[in-house]
């Protein structure tokens, strides 16, 4: 369960960094602000989602 815990929260932060780094410019390029605004703020949620995830595999580990 502990090693479930550590993989979905990698997951969660690759996926969040590539939200922030590469589909947020690529609407912001195509003047696309409204998806430019949801993927920014679907990426930070990730990145917060991997940040609970660890902190709950360190306190259980």
């Amino acid at each position: 369960m502990i090693r479930v815990i550590s993989y979905v929260a990698i997951m969660f932060l690759f996926s969040g960094f590539l939200m922030l780094l590469i589909d947020r410019k690529i609407y912001i390029t195509e003047q696309r602000k409204k998806e430019a605004k949801a993927a920014s703020l679907l990426g930070w949620v990730n990145l917060a989602c991997s940040l609970l995830l660890f902190g709950a595999f360190f306190w259980l580990h």
